[in-house]
């Protein structure tokens, strides 16, 4: 139940905050420029402006300015209050519903389940994974065998924070690249999808498709229902993966994992760097 009302969540506050915008424009145009109506276009404008934001973020790390936001938003929700008389309770009780949609998106929606793995644990020996590549072919991760390997798992081309940590990661490439490391993205999107990110990124990474996400599902990292109602409903399934970054040695042993529990929150380059030097 939980996971439905995920879906839908995010394209209702969305829409909830468009609205809220249009009453504060509104009541500018009625009262003017003024703490009230400053206000109101504050705790409207900002979530969606953080929201928005995401998808021409140049680092993951989104969670870093969520207190700032969350400081501002709250300041404009009460900022009305000086104006009470003039726009009434209903139009605060409004401005206060925007902001509990901003606190559920935080601290509700933001946060993932992650179900045991009992793979993913340091030390072990990573199980022989098969992805399919754009090409339509079979890959075999065993092939890896002798190198160090980065694996990003991501949940689609649909994730603005996903397409963040990627972003970020490309500019790392060439010091994983020099440290001995293959970075394999993977992604149960259709293997179009995969295609038309590789010809947007300039790193050489390993695009992969893990079809029906039987692989994800094989290490307990399978998100169902994770994709929100209106995002590409007709180039992307309901289900995705939880965002992950594995690392393993030569021996295909497990040196590195991460499994956010919040999707704003991404390991930073420099921790992957550390690991593989480590390896």
């Amino acid at each position: 139940m939980k996971s439905k009302l995920k879906r839908i969540f995010i394209l209702l506050a969305v829409w909830y905050w468009i609205l809220l915008a249009a009453v504060g424009i509104y009541f500018v145009n009625v009262l003017g420029f003024g703490m009230a109506t400053t206000g109101m276009l504050l705790s409207a404008l900002l979530p969606l402006a953080f929201y928005l934001g995401l998808n021409v973020a140049t680092v993951a790390q989104a969670a870093v300015r969520q207190i700032a936001f969350t400081i501002i938003i709250l300041a404009g929700t009460l900022m009305p209050l000086a104006s009470l008389h003039e726009i009434g309770w209903l139009v605060m009780a409004m401005y206060a519903g925007g902001f509990v949609f901003w606190v559920l998106y935080l601290f509700w929606y933001a946060v993932l389940e992650l179900p045991d793995s009992p793979y993913l644990q340091t030390g072990k020996v990573l199980p022989e994974l098969t992805f399919e590549t754009p090409e339509g072919n079979t890959f075999y991760c065993s092939q890896l065998l002798g190198k160090k390997v980065v694996y990003l798992f991501f949940r689609g081309n649909w994730c603005p924070v996903d397409m963040a940590q990627i972003r970020e990661l490309s500019r790392q490439y060439s010091d994983l690249q020099e440290r001995g490391a293959e970075v394999l993205l993977i992604s149960p999107q259709p293997p179009e999808k995969t295609s038309e990110l590789a010809g947007k990124l300039s790193a050489a990474f390993v695009f992969l498709t893990d079809c029906e996400n039987r692989m994800a599902r094989l290490l307990g990292i399978e998100h169902p229902e994770g994709v929100p109602l209106g995002f590409g409903m007709s180039q992307y399934k309901k289900d995705t993966v939880l965002p992950t970054v594995i690392i393993t040695d030569e021996q295909g042993r497990i040196i590195y994992v991460d499994r956010t529990n919040n999707y704003l929150i991404r390991p930073e380059p420099a921790e992957l760097l550390e690991a593989v030097a480590s390896a």
